[in-house]
């Protein structure tokens, strides 16, 4: 079933992140990891930023019923900004935002923005993210795009959220799997060390993958 979804322009947001890694203001190490950053801003497409789940950061728009949409920080703010009286009845969007939107506004939102605060003053841009390769496009990419179209330095000129991404290998199993809470396949190293009983070995394993009914797969 076809249903509307909430987008964001993405090809606006990408082309000065692409400028920001291509002039040197940001450096992927290794840097081979680049190309993977260009392949996919290059050829971005919009970003559905909307999610049909029970849980999340709720969409900041409210509808009135003759189907009005109103956009703001709350309820409050959108009646005032639209004279909207006590009359009018309002309802919230029953969406919540992608995870990795809230993930994309992590380097300023933790430092007290909106606000132009004196830690987001002093401790951005950082110097050094470092991350898993896996989620360059997800989560790196993301940070990059949104921080600069939020955050601008003294001059106007936007901020970049870090100087150097250091791009980490990944740990996988003896298929080759990367390895996952969610795929039942990680092993704590700490339990190796300490000891640990079978029964809660398996109760580990098992106990928060995505899809339960392959725990009796675990070896």
């Amino acid at each position: 079933m076809l249903t509307d979804q909430w987008y964001v322009r993405a090809d606006v947001l990408a082309k000065p992140a692409v400028e920001a890694v291509e002039n040197g203001d940001i450096q992927f190490v290794p840097k081979q990891y680049e190309n993977m950053y260009f392949s996919w801003m290059r050829d971005i497409q919009d970003w559905c930023i909307s999610r049909q789940l029970w849980w999340g950061h709720r969409i900041p728009a409210w509808y009135d019923e003759a189907g009005n949409v109103y956009v703001g920080r709350n309820e409050d703010e959108v009646r005032k900004e639209n004279n909207l009286g006590a009359d009018v009845v309002l309802r919230q969007d029953e969406d919540v935002l992608d995870t990795w939107f809230s993930s994309a506004l992590w380097t300023f939102s933790t430092l007290g923005w909106p606000e132009n605060t004196d830690a987001l003053r002093q401790f951005h841009p950082t110097s050094v993210m470092v991350s898993g390769f896996d989620i360059i496009f997800f989560w790196i990419a993301r940070m990059i795009m949104m921080t600069m179209h939020f955050i601008k330095d003294e001059n106007g000129k936007p901020q970049v959220p870090f100087h150097t991404v250091y791009m980490t290998g990944l740990i996988r199993d003896d298929e080759g799997q990367k390895m996952s809470k969610s795929k039942g396949n990680v092993i704590d190293p700490l339990d190796m060390v300490d000891g640990i009983s079978l029964p809660e070995l398996l109760e580990k394993r098992t106990g928060n993958m995505m899809q339960p009914q392959l725990a009796d797969k675990i070896p």
